[in-house]
């Protein structure tokens, strides 16, 4: 790589480090990533100029011809496919609740911390338990637990969901629970981008980890939201030195990094633009 392009990736390192080092940190609420029309309260979103935008309790977030990407409990992605729309109850990163409004929307879950993670359909009321990845449409209603564990309430009526399985509603009935069919999540554009979104998001994290230990590990200041400059995203760093999120993706925490990679000759690419 030439002078110049270390300088430029070194300028990365350092940009990602001082985030860091001045407390910078996601929350619930916060809008990672959009492609085509997206609105918070009515007020069109830019791609690329999403830091610091976030849909705080009681905001509405909104797709046209368009998706949209939110932060929920670190560790936690919410993704909303096209017509669709979301109004944030609560944005604490300990207690995360927003309701569908109308549209498709599906949470990933890399990493469940002791907070409360909730979904409202209508009357339909689902709390996530653990990591996995659920999915819901506002106009059957229909829950559906792809991989996880979810305690679906309705009324005076709850079920508890496990993987492969969905719920479905009509009108003041309790719901119906079946088998997931796994085939029709090829056919589905929301889970489909949702797979490549959990891939960038997990080499935002990569990247992330590396370029703080490259600078000084003191920067990392344990499981949480990280800014980095270089993908424009909120990146997910957990406690763990490595952690596998639901499709499959790995993620790596700075510690990982510093007690690992960094023992060894720097020969990783943003490791040697530190030095």
């Amino acid at each position: 790589m030439s002078c110049v392009g270390w300088r430029s990736a070194a300028g990365v390192l350092l940009a990602i480090a001082g985030a860091a080092a001045q407390g910078t940190a996601g929350h619930s609420g916060a809008v990672n990533h959009i492609e085509g029309q997206v609105s918070l309260e009515g007020k069109p979103l830019a791609a690329g100029l999403l830091e610091g935008i976030a849909a705080v309790a009681g905001q509405t977030l909104s797709t046209e011809q368009g998706k949209a990407e939110v932060l929920l409990t670190p560790g936690a992605f919410l993704r909303l496919g096209d017509q669709t729309a979301i109004k944030m109850s609560t944005d604490s990163a300990t207690d995360t609740r927003l309701e569908l409004l109308h549209g498709a929307a599906l949470v990933e879950v890399v990493q469940l911390g002791a907070g409360r993670l909730e979904i409202l359909d209508g009357q339909v009321r689902t709390t996530i338990q653990s990591a996995g990845v659920y999915e819901f449409h506002a106009s059957q209603p229909v829950v559906a637990v792809i991989v996880g564990k979810a305690r679906v309430q309705s009324n005076d009526h709850a079920v508890e969901l496990g993987k492969g399985s969905e719920l479905t509603w009509s009108g003041e009935a309790a719901g119906k629970e079946s088998k997931l069919a796994r085939a029709s999540l090829a056919a589905d554009p929301l889970y489909a981008w949702s797979r490549q979104r959990a891939e960038a998001n997990a080499e935002a994290s990569v990247n992330t980890a590396q370029a703080l230990v490259g600078t000084d590990p003191a920067n990392w200041h344990g499981a949480g939201w990280y800014w980095d400059p270089f993908y424009g995203d909120w990146a997910f760093l957990p406690a763990s030195y490595t952690l596998s999120g639901p499709f499959g993706e790995e993620y790596f925490s700075a510690r990982f990094y510093w007690e690992y990679a960094a023992a060894e000759p720097h020969t990783h690419g943003y490791f040697e633009a530190a030095r």
